[in-house]
């Protein structure tokens, strides 16, 4: 009969706090201690490896934060984004850009498996 918009909306934050995945605070430690390894041995080495730790770590970051979804179009969105952030520290590492044909590459193979890997 009469349905309680409060009522409502307390069961939904309810079941959003009971089944909240934990690798959401995975993807934020990844995050922080990539930043920590990024100034740490960025001081040690001149300041060459600042960039590509710090994508390296935003990589990882997204890989397990798009796992956090438990969702296949957003693990695929986090393949996408790994890929390309992996890429761009690759790129700042050898510091030769004609390396960012790998990501393109391998962008290029995900968006044709992108169908395949889709459940239906």
């Amino acid at each position: 009969m009469y349905d309680d918009r409060r009522a409502r909306r307390y069961y939904r934050r309810q079941y959003r706090r009971q089944y909240r995945n934990p690798l959401g605070g995975v993807a934020a430690g990844f995050f922080i201690i990539g930043l920590a390894f990024a100034f740490a041995f960025s001081s040690s080495f001149g300041g060459h490896l600042f960039l590509p730790i710090l994508f390296l770590g935003l990589a990882f970051c997204s890989l397990v934060g798009s796992a956090s979804s438990l969702n296949p179009r957003g693990i695929y969105g986090g393949l996408q984004s790994f890929t390309w952030l992996a890429g761009l520290a690759l790129c700042f590492l050898v510091g030769f850009w004609p390396w960012i044909l790998i990501p393109v590459g391998v962008s290029m193979i995900l968006g044709a498996l992108y169908t395949p890997l889709q459940p239906d």
